[in-house]
């Protein structure tokens, strides 16, 4: 019997049944993109339009979002989720990036009741709304960045694609889980 044989006999159970670092990533991988890449975005809209901000709320509630994008994407083949892991960033980031222009004109929020006025902000602030889009353009490009870096995450890691129902099912669980601890964690805190 040779020498590796021998270690591996008396390598304690434990270890061998322990995944490596790279498969846990590619195994959560879904999960762990969307919930970087919210923060992410999160962060670079939250520091741009107040500065010093408060970045509690926003991760906290990235976090469940993330599990729930990612959930969703494993549900489906690995062909059509890596499609599909663009749609949920791509939408996050294009709200982010029509807030922080709306933010910088009129230094508030847009609420879903104004997206109907669209045409009359067209029409009215044409001249300051590509004003605003001119400025905020280097922190729309910052916002962009899990978009672009997916690419290329995908010849680094490999996602696999291995999770059965069960699993995404307490993926699910997760999120509520996460959804409720979140809002029950805020809202004695008055947010």
């Amino acid at each position: 019997m040779n020498t590796a044989a021998i270690k591996k006999q008396n390598a304690p159970a434990v270890k061998r049944r322990l995944p490596s670092r790279k498969r846990v990533l590619s195994i959560f991988f879904s999960e762990i993109f969307f919930v970087l890449s919210f923060i992410y975005i999160e962060i670079v809209f939250h520091v741009s339009s107040f500065g010093n901000a408060s970045l509690t709320y926003p991760i906290i509630f990235a976090i469940p979002a993330g599990v729930l994008c990612g959930a969703i994407c494993d549900l489906f083949p690995e062909k059509v989720a890596r499609v599909l892991r663009f749609i949920p960033c791509a939408a996050v980031w294009l709200f982010a990036s029509v807030q922080r222009v709306y933010f910088f004109t009129f230094y508030s929020f847009m609420s879903i009741s104004q997206l109907g006025m669209a045409d009359d902000v067209a029409n009215n602030f044409l001249s300051e709304t590509l004003y605003s889009i001119m400025c905020c353009t280097p922190i729309i490009i910052l916002m962009a960045l899990p978009l672009v870096a997916l690419p290329f995450i995908y010849k680094f890691l490999k996602p696999a694609h291995e999770r059965n129902a069960v699993a995404t099912l307490l993926m699910f669980l997760c999120f509520v889980a996460l959804q409720v601890g979140a809002v029950q964690g805020c809202l004695p805190l008055g947010g």
